[in-house]
């Protein structure tokens, strides 16, 4: 069953950005304790971040070689940590407890700072290292258009999901949808394959999902469902590293994952990951997020 809960309405960025101050202080507290009890041995173990937009079990199968060749080049342990919500992973690494990993671009735009992060690479998919939000419906909804789902339910994945809350957001008030009371029922669903289910089984008329799951996922499924709405492409979320970890342990690691594709060994790593290879990385290719992020502040009121 898809892992849902119900929705709370809209909240503020600002306002959200707010409660994370006071657990950004908290875990600083804590992790200066850890810092100062571990000694040198601090990092003989790194802890590899990655949120679970599909089922763990697809996560770990999908990232778990990778990790464990990064652990045999840096002569490390690299331990693979999932969580189930975005928020989750960014108080893991705030707090010191995760390392380096994955983020989706909404999360590392609302606490990159704050947790001293450095982006060291990107995910590329085929040749392109974007990707887009899509507002999917069961095939045989009547439905051709945005402007056809008020009165239906719409699921959306969390409240700091990139494709599954902020762009669907902004998407749906552009063509004139208020999310708050043009919709019967809103829920959310965490993982994007069990929204992708959600809707395939009709258990919700429409969702948002991230393209990349959607385009990947069984065609037997996605043959069920049609996309009503595509946003403009958004850079996929990069690879990051806490920049305490040191220089040269981070130049081996961005080494590490920029150099894969060039080794049969790395092309089937990155083939089992579900990607083609990594991309060297700008946190300016990320202010179309932050630009979303502030137009979601302006355009629709908190509660």
């Amino acid at each position: 069953m898809p892992k849902a809960a119900s929705s709370s309405g809209c909240f503020s960025i600002k306002a959200l950005l707010g409660r994370c101050t006071l657990c950004i202080f908290f875990l600083i507290l804590q992790h200066s304790h850890v810092q100062a009890s571990s000694g040198t041995s601090e990092h003989e173990t790194l802890r590899f971040g990655r949120v679970g937009v599909e089922d763990p079990t697809v996560t770990l199968s999908k990232y778990q070689p990778l990790i464990s060749k990064l652990g045999d080049v840096l002569e490390k342990r690299v331990e693979l940590v999932q969580t189930a919500t975005y928020m989750e992973m960014q108080n893991l690494f705030i707090s010191g407890r995760v390392h380096l990993g994955i983020l989706n671009a909404f999360s590392y735009v609302l606490m990159g700072r704050e947790a001293r992060l450095l982006p060291v690479a990107k995910r590329m998919v085929g040749t392109d290292g974007y990707y887009r939000c899509y507002i999917i419906a069961n095939r045989n909804l009547d439905v051709t258009g945005i402007a056809d789902l008020k009165g239906r339910t719409f699921a959306f994945s969390e409240q700091t999901s990139t494709t599954g809350y902020l762009l669907p957001m902004l998407l749906l008030r552009e063509h004139g949808i208020n999310p708050e009371t043009d919709f019967s029922k809103t829920i959310s669903i965490y993982q994007h394959d069990s929204i992708i289910l959600a809707v395939a089984n009709w258990s919700v008329d429409i969702a948002s999902v991230a393209s990349y799951v959607f385009d990947g996922y069984d065609k037997r499924i996605t043959n069920k469902i049609k996309i009503i709405e595509k946003s403009a492409p958004i850079p996929l979320g990069p690879l990051v590293v806490r920049n305490d970890l040191g220089m040269e342990l981070i130049d081996k690691i961005r080494n590490f994952f920029l150099t894969l594709h060039q080794s049969e060994t790395g092309q089937s790593l990155l083939k089992e990951a579900g990607l083609s290879r990594f991309a060297p990385v700008a946190d300016g290719e990320y202010d179309a997020i932050r630009e979303a992020a502030a137009r979601f502040d302006k355009e629709v009121p908190s509660k």
